[in-house]
């Protein structure tokens, strides 16, 4: 079976995506807070309760965006950091700019006056979307929200389903996530049987997992197990599949995407993105390796059955300090590189989780303990004669200066 290098995707991560998907990472799969993600998320909100600042990389307008809007959506979703104030701000947004019919258009006209791919463009009339609707009712109904929006939104997808022939590939993502999670499961399963086999009439997928060019996967469909679409494609096909997405990890350690690349800055955001995203994909059909599984399902968990942040453990406390104090030694003894730490190294030593648990732990005794280390650090550096190593490596940790 094969399974995609987590360290190696680990460090792509951390030198590559920007800091809203390093905190996805995080909290996926080191057991971090949702809080952090759900702070990152909110960073790109704007004062009318939507979402922008490119928040979806192709667009790169600070006016709040549809498109924005459900990628917000999606990841305070998947990462468990649903936040009610956010999202009843960005649906009563949506409200707003809603077309006469309601829903939510493709992109609105202030993409026009800001750098953006050139396949965001307005359509006239802004009739409704089934890309940017289906895809924010779907997350909405999955939440069990209730608001006048998407009371619109869920009655406009019946209707366009109703009278669906002829979708793209990115038309049915919208219709499968709408499906997926609207509560009338009797008329979802219903109108799946029709529309469901138009994945293959209108020719939106391609089984052959080395197809060139802008194709979409089985996978683009039916992402998880419990899919609705999963029942279109045979087992061998979905392996096939999977296989194909694990061996895409490239060298560097991430993946990137089969559209055009129009700018290397949307460029470096998605592969971020969608690095973290292979990631979650892959675990969710049983890729992820045995040793990274076990991070998750055998952490300590609380009364409620949630696992705990690793810092909220006294445990990892003491292994986090056990880290500095190894690190502390490698510096000491020269076997550290005085210019550029392996940021593998740096993974596996523990540095995230203690740079974290430092800037926790302001109100907290573990800070009496960072001083502790920084003044034994001092010495200890000081007595080697390789002060600049660990100035460089407590500012790395966020220790501060030494």
């Amino acid at each position: 079976m094969n399974a995609p290098d987590f360290d190696a995707a680990a460090t792509f991560v951390a030198a590559n995506a920007r800091l809203l998907d390093r905190r996805r990472f995080e909290r996926l799969f080191q057991g971090g807070d949702a809080t952090p993600v759900r702070d990152a998320v909110a960073a790109y909100r704007n004062e009318d309760g939507g979402f922008g600042h490119a928040l979806e990389p192709d667009l790169r307008d600070p006016a709040s965006q549809p498109a924005a809007t459900a990628m917000a959506f999606r990841m305070l979703d998947e990462t468990g950091s649903w936040d009610e104030e956010l999202v009843r701000g960005a649906c009563d947004w949506l409200e707003s700019v809603a077309p006469a019919e309601g829903g939510a258009t493709m992109v609105n006209p202030s993409v026009a006056a800001w750098p953006h791919a050139p396949w965001w463009v307005p359509e006239d009339g802004r009739p409704a979307s089934l890309i940017q609707t289906g895809m924010i009712a779907g997350t909405l109904h999955a939440r069990g929200v209730r608001h006048p929006w998407l009371d619109r939104a869920t009655e406009v997808m019946w209707a366009r389903l109703d009278a669906l022939a002829e979708p793209g590939a990115y038309d049915m993502f919208g219709v499968l996530g709408f499906l997926q999670q609207v509560p009338d499961r009797d008329r979802a399963r219903k109108v799946f049987e029709r529309v469901g086999p138009l994945i293959f009439s209108q020719n939106l997928v391609a089984l052959d997992p080395d197809a060139p060019g802008e194709v979409h996967s089985p996978l683009g469909f039916a992402p998880e197990p419990d899919s609705l679409a999963r029942e279109l494609f045979d087992e061998a096909t979905i392996k096939t599949h999977l296989d194909h997405l694990a061996q895409a990890q490239r060298e560097d350690g991430g993946w990137t995407f089969n559209w055009p690349a129009w700018s290397p800055a949307a460029e470096r955001e998605w592969r971020g993105f969608l690095t973290v995203d292979a990631l979650r994909l892959l675990r969710a059909n049983g890729r992820t390796p045995q040793h990274h599984l076990a991070l998750r399902q055998d952490a300590p968990r609380s009364k409620y059955g949630r696992p705990l942040n690793l810092r909220q453990t006294p445990d990892s406390r003491r292994l986090a300090l056990a880290a500095f104090s190894e690190i502390q030694q490698r510096v000491c003894s020269g076997e550290a590189d005085d210019m550029n730490p392996d940021p593998t190294t740096i993974y596996r030593l523990g540095y995230v989780q203690l740079a974290e648990m430092h800037r926790q732990a302001e109100h907290d005794s573990l800070a009496r303990t960072a001083r502790r280390a920084r003044r034994r650090g001092r010495a200890a550096v000081a007595a080697a004669g390789r002060p600049t190593v660990l100035t460089r490596w407590t500012h790395r940790l966020g220790l501060g200066q030494p």
